[in-house]
């Protein structure tokens, strides 16, 4: 951290911008692996996974989650 604060602006905003995209794959990867067992109750999410079974497209089920 410390060689960053006598950084160019150039390197600290690269550096920054280095950090915000690795901070946002973390965050997808956990949000990912999450998935919605932490947002919807049991009976929601049975619904939603036989959403393709009553016929309805994938992109569908996706944005009811």
């Amino acid at each position: 951290m410390g060689e960053l604060l006598d950084a160019d602006p150039e390197r600290f905003a690269a550096a920054l911008d280095d950090v915000r995209r690795r901070l946002t794959e973390r965050i997808d990867d956990l949000t990912a692996r999450r998935g919605d067992r932490v947002l919807l109750p049991g009976r929601a999410r049975e619904v939603l996974d036989r959403l393709a079974d009553l016929g309805f497209r994938p992109d569908y089920a996706v944005a009811q989650r």
